[in-house]
């Protein structure tokens, strides 16, 4: 789920999810995953 998905379900400010997702990164509970330049999470294309 993308980090603005989460802000409009929860109705929570964008900058409190990226800091609470930058934040959980940090103590290894959750694993950034970036888009390939196609527009693909890596790894589901």
């Amino acid at each position: 789920m993308e980090a603005k998905q989460l802000s409009a379900r929860l109705r929570t400010p964008q900058p409190l999810i990226d800091a609470m997702l930058e934040r959980m990164e940090a103590m290894g509970k959750v694993v950034r995953i970036s888009e390939t330049s196609e527009g693909c999470l890596s790894g589901s294309c």
